[in-house]
């Protein structure tokens, strides 16, 4: 999972294999707070998007990304040889029926991707998506109203990975690179192949500035009242590539200074793409 801040969006990027030579059934189950209604949690197959629709927000769109065919289903308070769409606060509380979403395909070395993006309020963000996915690759390339941009693409059955978000305006775009051997967008230029695999990025014209993406060496609390992990890297390493790109030096990423990247700051949470 990453969660780019600056779009109030997460990406989860699902790969399954088996060893075996038939194809099996998968389902990705969301399950939904008893807060939304039953006609708040609204399927759209054809665009292949389960939203929230709360009048006041906030709410969640969740845009899924894959070549195989999708199957939805929705259960709130089901009854009968499977008990699906119920939540129970504790061992003594009452069951209250709520929104489950199931969300089935198959194949033998399946792949698929979710795009949540969190909305303020009952009006979507989002103005545009393209599902980029085919037979080598997974990925999407998303607008946002207020002309942001963000784009995805991972190679099926490896860890690599490319991601940048382009903010509106005329200003520097910020991503990141996993596992990376060669760069997947096209944006980045062909002469930006650094001796690290993981890296963070970000580009002004023809300048680019790339650091390492590294396990922290260490954290401290940075406010007793309210304790939040203050994570310190190991010093970062930049360097220049041939050609016209430049690769500049950045200050280490736990001063919390560089703007241009903190749109995204490394945030790899609960999962990584395999």
């Amino acid at each position: 999972m990453v969660f780019i801040k600056a779009l109030n969006a997460w990406i989860i990027h699902d790969q399954l294999t088996n060893s075996g030579t038939t194809n099996r059934a998968y389902t990705q189950l969301w399950n939904y707070s008893p807060e939304f209604s039953e006609n708040q949690v609204v399927i759209d197959a054809t665009a292949k998007m389960v939203r929230t629709q709360s009048p006041q927000g906030p709410n969640l769109e969740d845009h899924i990304f894959a070549t195989q065919p999708l199957t939805f289903n929705k259960y709130y308070g089901a009854k009968g040889t499977r008990y699906l769409g119920w939540y129970k606060a504790g061992l003594g509380g009452s069951p209250t029926a709520k929104n489950d979403v199931h969300v089935r395909f198959s194949g033998k070395n399946a792949e698929i991707l979710n795009l949540f993006v969190a909305q303020p309020g009952a009006t979507s963000t989002v103005a545009s998506k393209t599902d980029l996915s085919n037979s080598t690759m997974v990925g999407f390339d998303v607008s946002f109203k207020n002309g942001d941009r963000l784009e995805y693409r991972a190679l099926r059955g490896t860890s690599q990975a490319s991601i940048k978000y382009s903010p509106a305006g005329n200003v520097a775009v910020a991503g990141m690179e996993l596992s990376s051997s060669d760069s997947l967008l096209t944006a980045i230029p062909s002469a930006t192949k650094l001796s690290f695999g993981s890296f963070a990025f970000t580009s002004q014209g023809t300048t680019w500035s790339a650091a390492e993406i590294a396990q922290p060496d260490q954290f401290s609390w940075s406010n007793a009242a309210l304790p939040v992990p203050s994570y310190f890297s190991r010093a970062m390493r930049t360097e220049k590539s041939p050609g016209p790109v430049t690769i500049n030096p950045q200050r280490p990423r736990h001063q919390g200074k560089d703007k241009a990247i903190s749109e995204i700051r490394y945030n790899l949470l609960g999962r990584t793409l395999r």
